[in-house]
C-alpha cells in the first residue's frame, strides 16, 4: 500500500485504516467534494481536494437554549433527557420491492422542565431498518441525556416543538438542502445514545446506509446527523 499523501484518492482512504471511515463514508465525501472541486467524478477526488472543502458557515452550538425559548423556525441547541423513544413502520403501501420505512421518534424534556416535552424524529429505511430501529431504542433509553440542535418547528396538533433529522452523513446535504441543519449529540451523563439515519419517504436516500454489510458503519454516531458520546 502506498503512503497517504495529498494525492491519495479519497475513495482509497479506508485502505489506510482511518478510524470510522469506511467505503460508504469515503464515497459520500468524494461525491460531495467532486461537485465543487472540478473533478469529473468521485474517483478523481484527492485528499488535497478534501482539505480544501471548506464549510459554507459555522454554527455556535455552545449556548444551550431551553424549551420555553423555542419558537417556530428558530435554530437552537437544547440539552434534553429522553422520556420515551420508539420506532414504527410507515409507508406500508409502497411497492413490493421497496425497502421497509420506519419513523423513529424521541420525546424528551429539558433539565429545568421549562416547557412541554419536545419531539425529535427521523426516517429509517433499508433492509436493515428493523435492526437499526432496535439499536436506537436501546440507545435512547429513558433518562438518556443528549443535545439536539437545528431548526425547530411548532406542531400545532401536539402543541409542542419538534425537529426532524435528515440522514446526512459527513458530506450530505441536510434538510432542505442546508448542510448539517439538524443533529443530535450524545452526552455522558448516564451514558447515552446513538447514531442516526433518516431519509425521505419519497426518495429512499437512506436505503444505501442499510444496504451496507456493516450495521456499525451505518449507525456510527460520528458519521451521521446524530453524534453520541460513548
Amino acid at each position: 500500500m502506498s503512503l497517504l499523501s495529498l494525492d491519495t484518492p479519497v475513495l482509497q482512504l479506508p485502505q489506510h485504516g482511518l478510524a470510522r471511515l469506511g467505503p460508504q463514508t469515503a464515497r459520500r465525501l468524494a461525491l460531495a467534494v467532486a461537485n465543487v472541486s472540478g473533478a469529473r467524478d468521485a474517483s478523481e477526488v484527492s485528499v488535497e481536494d478534501l482539505l480544501n472543502y471548506l464549510p459554507m458557515r459555522y454554527e455556535d452550538r455552545s449556548n444551550l437554549a431551553r424549551i420555553a425559548e423555542l419558537r417556530d423556525g428558530v435554530e437552537a441547541s437544547l440539552e434534553l433527557y429522553v422520556r420515551v423513544a420508539g420506532g414504527f413502520q410507515v409507508g406500508k403501501n409502497r411497492g413490493p420491492k421497496a425497502p421497509p420505512l420506519y419513523i423513529f421518534e424521541v420525546t424528551a424534556g429539558d433539565p429545568e422542565r421549562t416547557g412541554k416535552p419536545v419531539v425529535v424524529w427521523w426516517f429509517v429505511s433499508g433492509r436493515q431498518a428493523q435492526r437499526i430501529v432496535a439499536y436506537y431504542r436501546q440507545r435512547f433509553a429513558r433518562g438518556a441525556r443528549f443535545v439536539a440542535f437545528g431548526r425547530w418547528e411548532w406542531d400545532a396538533r401536539r402543541n409542542n416543538a419538534l425537529i426532524r433529522l435528515a440522514e446526512q452523513g459527513e458530506a450530505h446535504d441536510g434538510p432542505d438542502g442546508a448542510d448539517f441543519d439538524a443533529g443530535v449529540e450524545g452526552k455522558k451523563a448516564g451514558d447515552v445514545s446513538a447514531p442516526s439515519a433518516a431519509g425521505d419517504e419519497g426518495a429512499d436516500e437512506n436505503e444505501e446506509v442499510a444496504d451496507e454489510s456493516s450495521v456499525d458503519e451505518a449507525t456510527d454516531p460520528a458519521l451521521a446527523a446524530i453524534h453520541t458520546g460513548r
